[in-house]
């Protein structure tokens, strides 16, 4: 009779423990989907932003500012409407970068811009004018340097410029184009502008 009894309490006991650890085991799951599903959503949002970021000697290099933004915790993304980001550089004029959409992502690393994006800068003694058009670009914040693969159109006095891709390193007006480049020369454009 004891050892009956010793065999049901130790049975009720392997039960009571295999149910407790699927218990468990079933919530840690729910629980991790639910933080997955909630990083999917918008944790945040707000109107007329505006985000500034400084070098190690406390310069203003770049200003981003958008009418509104909405922020989701998966990749730290961010999604911004009609962003415009401005571009500083010790000496030069400063670059102007629009678009109708933005998107960062993990905080500002890369900025994804779509839709119209028009990159302006003013002229100076050392660099003309420069004008470039593109249907979407990246643009990595710490480097200042943009990029796309899709079609370009390039102006500056005198020079119209279409290409399929580009390299820009703002920071020293460096502009690189990738293939399919086709130039029209203006001269006399060129004179009367500059």
């Amino acid at each position: 009779m004891q050892t009956t009894r010793n065999i049901i309490i130790l049975s009720l006991t392997f039960f009571v423990l295999g149910f407790s650890g699927w218990l468990y085991v079933h919530n840690q799951m729910q629980e991790s989907e639910q933080i997955k599903h909630n990083s999917n959503q918008m944790n945040a949002s707000g109107l007329d932003i505006r985000v500034k970021q400084f070098d190690k000697m406390g310069r203003l290099t770049y200003v981003l500012t958008t009418p509104e933004v909405r922020h989701y915790p998966k990749g730290n993304m961010s999604v911004f409407t009609k962003p415009r980001i401005l571009v500083y550089r010790p000496g030069q004029p400063v670059w102007h970068i629009n678009a109708l959409k933005g998107k960062a992502v993990n905080g500002n690393q890369k900025v994804m811009l779509i839709g119209k994006v028009l990159i302006q800068q003013a002229g100076n003694i050392k660099n003309p004018a420069t004008e470039i058009k593109t249907s979407e670009l990246s643009y990595f914040p710490d480097r200042q340097v943009a990029f796309t693969s899709k079609p370009i159109s390039l102006h500056q006095p005198g020079i119209n410029v279409t290409a399929i891709g580009m390299r820009a390193h703002l920071n020293n007006h460096h502009v690189q184009l990738l293939s399919k480049i086709k130039a029209v020369y203006h001269p006399d454009q060129r004179r009367s502008k500059s």
